[in-house]
């Protein structure tokens, strides 16, 4: 079985397919552009998901104080009764606040299902 080289280049003319229509083409084209298109989004939707994975949770520690620092120091002596009740209820306005600020952003940006 041998090919001739004029054989050779009418079917590597007409295409993959063997036939000299152009329209089959561009329907190949079609096709693989709108599969890698999918695939694009598909690797963009995996970064996204693994970036919020990487990330995790949010902490929650306050700065500065704590509530259980704040006993020791009253049980120590170093703060007032009335310093220790200030401080606690401080403590508690600014953790609910904390609260708040994180409800509120999870009300603008919902978990997206199927992520």
């Amino acid at each position: 079985m041998s090919c001739r080289t004029s054989d050779m280049m009418g079917i590597l003319a007409a295409g993959t397919n063997g036939t000299d229509n152009p329209s089959n083409d561009y329907l190949w084209i079609f096709v693989w552009s709108i599969a890698l298109v999918a695939m694009v989004a598909l690797l963009y939707l995996a970064i996204i998901r693994l970036r919020r994975w990487m990330s995790g949770p949010e902490d929650l520690t306050p700065e500065g104080f704590t509530l259980s620092d704040l006993r020791k120091l009253h049980d120590k002596g170093q703060l007032t009764d009335q310093e220790y009740e200030r401080a606690k209820s401080q403590l508690v306005q600014q953790s609910q606040a904390a609260i708040n600020r994180m409800a509120a952003t999870d009300k603008k940006n919902p978990p997206r299902e199927g992520l």
